[in-house]
């Protein structure tokens, strides 16, 4: 209904337009040097709407263009962010379900420069020593150690939790 009434009024501010234009057409003159250009009110506004409109769409191409290698590179590095997060999931999966090679492969993958390397270091640790593997779990406690000594409590009580276990 409500659209109904849009288009009943689009079209009779359209027809009233249109009887205003015929019964005045109006008249505009250019005249530069030599050369003369005539033409009807109308036409004119309607020349100068369709010139803004090009001069506006050409500007915001341009700035498209120009913008357009750093919106890629925010795109490209929240692209990696989402894939380093799917990685230390999937890793937290594996080793909930008890793929231990798997797990740790996965949380292995992860560089220093990420947020979550440390949680990565540790489940990794837990991952490798539930495989077995306690050479690789010390050097991923040693890894976290040099990574964060901050968190030195955190990773003391994995790696006491790992050597009980």
């Amino acid at each position: 209904m409500k659209r109904a009434f849009i288009i009943s009024i689009t079209l009779i501010g359209g027809a009233l337009f249109g009887l205003l234009m015929h019964k005045n057409p109006g008249y505009v003159l250019l005249s530069y040097q030599h050369t003369t250009i005539e033409s009807t009110l109308w036409f004119a506004l309607l020349f100068l709407l369709l010139s803004f409109l090009t001069i506006k769409l050409l500007l915001r191409s341009s700035l498209g263009i120009i913008t357009a290698p750093k919106r890629a590179a925010r795109w490209i590095e929240q692209r990696k962010k989402s894939k380093r997060q799917a990685c230390t999931l999937k890793g937290i999966q594996y080793l909930i379900q008890g793929n231990w090679a798997l797990a740790e492969k996965k949380l292995n993958q992860l560089t220093q420069h990420d947020q979550h390397y440390l949680i990565n270091l540790l489940f990794a640790a837990k991952a490798a020593s539930r495989n077995g593997a306690t050479h690789k779990r010390d050097d991923y406690l040693k890894k976290a150690f040099d990574h964060a000594p901050e968190e030195r409590l955190a990773i003391s009580l994995t790696q006491a939790q790992l050597q009980i276990e």
